[in-house]
């Protein structure tokens, strides 16, 4: 089967590594490739970076201006982006694969991703699938970042079954690449199930409210993976407030005497790199105690503060009996969206 996707981008090859991986591997471009790099690799694809598992790799991304590529010619692209990037991982990323091509590229070690479907890293990572068309999708063992999100901002504001999946994906912040997966994890989850309206493609969920959400919680993760202690000079950047100052606004419980706040892994990881944020050693120095989230919280957040059910995610496995106290305190105040 000739499995082709759209042409992929920087952010569905990130959403997908970060999914596998579970952490976030800062991918960004190159900011000076080689100079020996041919005219014609310049042309047909994308240089990124990224760290995955502790190794630096440069992702080199089929810009989609060429569709059929023999393995021979994929494979001499590969070896002449060896001989112009000497000492890095390089790694393919592309668009269609048929099983004979990923069976050449697997016998010859060449390393590469195909967003959302296949991703061969020798030693590190391996994940083939691929689904025949009218199979229905796997159910998976927890939802994706993009997924999470659409399932969230549903029972938020009630706005995601009204519009296309291109619309969601305006909505959500994410590309349509990246909404297809999710639509198809929230499928696979039988959380959702998909419907024609005309031409576009609508997600119709399979229950609403509360019990779309008890339905979901166990498939649901906590948004940040690291919390750091930072500093800054001036005016802080945009964050929304997060953790127990979240919960302390609608609750009994105090709010914390630093700042517990929270932005994008992607935000936060620009801000340290410029400079306007730096990490502290301890938290009693810090000005803020910043959530690293995997997604953006502005895509949920009221105000100036993370959504009520990411809030929970954050907090559901907080050891301190006042925290639970004060949560369960947030969850009987939450309003369902009426859809």
């Amino acid at each position: 089967m000739l499995i082709i996707s759209p042409v992929a981008t920087q952010q569905d090859l990130a959403t997908y590594l970060d999914e596998l991986s579970g952490g976030d591997i800062g991918l960004h471009p190159v900011e000076s490739p080689a100079r020996g790099l041919p005219a014609h690799l310049g042309r047909h694809f994308e240089l990124q970076e990224g760290l995955v598992f502790g190794r630096q790799m440069l992702f080199a991304l089929d810009r989609g201006k060429q569709r059929g590529l023999t393995p021979t010619r994929i494979l001499a692209d590969y070896e002449a982006l060896l001989r112009a990037l000497p000492g890095a991982f390089v790694v393919l990323v592309l668009n269609e694969m048929p099983p004979y091509l990923r069976r050449r590229l697997i016998a010859a070690g060449v390393p590469f991703v195909m967003p959302g479907w296949q991703v061969f890293l020798p030693e590190l990572l391996v994940h083939l699938r691929e689904r025949q068309r009218g199979q229905a999708p796997a159910a998976p063992t927890h939802l994706g970042w993009a997924a999470q999100v659409v399932l969230l901002r549903h029972l938020l504001a009630g706005d995601i079954e009204p519009q296309n999946l291109a619309g969601v994906a305006a909505t959500c912040g994410y590309t349509p690449m990246a909404i297809s997966n999710a639509q198809q994890q929230l499928v696979g989850a039988k959380l959702a199930k998909l419907r024609k309206v005309g031409r576009s493609k609508h997600l119709t969920f399979q229950v609403q409210g509360r019990a779309l959400w008890e339905l979901a919680l166990p498939l649901l993760r906590r948004p940040w993976r690291k919390l750091h202690a930072v500093t800054f000079e001036g005016k802080p950047p945009r964050t929304w407030i997060a953790g127990a100052d979240a919960l302390a606004e609608g609750t009994t419980l105090a709010a914390s005497r630093v700042p517990h706040v929270a932005m994008a892994a992607t935000a936060l990881r620009e801000q340290l790199g410029s400079g306007v944020l730096t990490t502290c050693p301890a938290a009693d120095e810090a000005n803020a105690m910043v959530e690293a989230w995997e997604y953006d919280p502005s895509r949920l957040a009221t105000g100036g503060v993370v959504d009520a059910l990411s809030l929970f995610l954050c907090l559901r496995d907080d050891p301190e009996e006042r925290v639970q106290i004060a949560l369960e305190q947030h969850m009987d105040a939450f309003r369902w969206s009426a859809v």
